[in-house]
């Protein structure tokens, strides 16, 4: 884990439902040297904690070991402490084993330079086939709230199978900017879509969340 190598910015043509203005989608990566590996443990189960600068202020935090990943986003670099990191992280939606996230985050934001509002991560696990044999990889976008600590902290709002459905970027983009304004995190649930619910207007309306 280390530096962020780019933070290339790029509108999005297509207006949130909700927005004043167009929303803008920015782009950085977890695998550059301004990523910081802050614990890193070998004995008894590999572990590791790092934290990666973000878009707007934004901080990723990012902990996890041979079994999977989970992360959240804060105003700053501070270390998380140990035993507030349960309550803090969030986990993606898991269908398999394994799991990682992707190297790159997408970030919404109120028009070029305007605040972020929402992160969208890739998650990939490995789902087992024929009796275990083999092994399938798939994939998970997480969408995440951007809140401050002091307003509760960051939570995920929505999860699309994106190996289940068409076009699962532009669906992402849609929830972050439909729900992540106002999501009551702690409150609401997340939103999952799927081949059964194939859009954020039919998981909402098919009360598809995830349990």
């Amino acid at each position: 884990m280390s530096r962020i190598l780019f933070a290339v910015a790029v509108a999005c043509f297509m207006a949130a439902p909700v927005a004043a203005q167009e929303s803008f989608s920015a782009y950085t990566r977890t695998d550059g040297e301004d990523c910081r590996t802050l614990e890193e443990i070998e004995e008894q189960g590999y572990y590791f904690y790092a934290v990666c600068p973000g878009y707007d202020g934004w901080v990723l935090h990012l902990d996890g070991g041979e079994h999977g990943q989970r992360s959240t986003f804060r105003t700053n670099a501070a270390p998380i402490p140990d035993d507030q990191r349960s309550t803090v992280f969030n986990y993606p939606y898991t269908r398999g084993n394994f799991g990682e996230f992707h190297t790159v985050i997408e970030w919404r934001a109120e028009g070029e330079g305007g605040q972020a509002y929402a992160a969208i991560h890739r998650y990939y696990a490995n789902l087992p086939s024929d009796n275990g044999v083999n092994w399938r990889r798939i994939s998970t976008l997480t969408v995440s709230a951007l809140r401050d600590e002091q307003a509760g902290g960051t939570c995920m709002i929505a999860h699309i199978e994106a190996d289940q459905v068409s076009h699962a970027n532009r669906i992402a983009q849609d929830a972050a900017d439909r729900l992540a304004r106002t999501f009551e995190c702690g409150v609401e649930s997340a939103l999952l879509i799927n081949a059964a619910y194939p859009d954020v207007g039919a998981a909402i309306r098919g009360a598809s969340f995830v349990q």
